[in-house]
């Protein structure tokens, strides 16, 4: 997620890389002609931040699921079906930071 969220910080630096890249890609003779080397840039670079989307979600999603069953899990700990009323208090404020890790998720 670290790599991610280096990603959003760096947004406007990679779009400015990017337009020189398809700027000095037109003086060598490189782009498509009739080809704007700003709209290749923009589209390149909209390819680049919708797959690093994609792959954010995945990561995302694998996270609220784990989350999910370990609420799962605690929530039968309290129901008494897998722990002895002992251990209530403490998976209680288990499942309390839980809840509080998915709300801010």
């Amino acid at each position: 997620m670290k790599e991610y969220r280096k990603l959003d910080d760096s947004v406007t630096m990679r779009l400015n890389r990017s337009n020189a890249q398809f700027r000095d890609r037109d003086r060598l003779g490189l782009v498509v002609k009739g080809g704007n080397p700003q709209d290749e840039s923009c589209l390149y670079f909209w390819k680049e931040l919708v797959g690093n989307w994609k792959d954010r979600t995945q990561i995302v999603n694998y996270c609220v699921d784990l989350v999910d069953r370990n609420m799962e899990e605690r929530q039968k700990m309290i129901d008494g079906t897998d722990a002895g009323l002992d251990a209530e208090p403490q998976v209680r404020a288990k499942l309390y930071s839980e809840e509080v890790l998915v709300s801010i998720i």
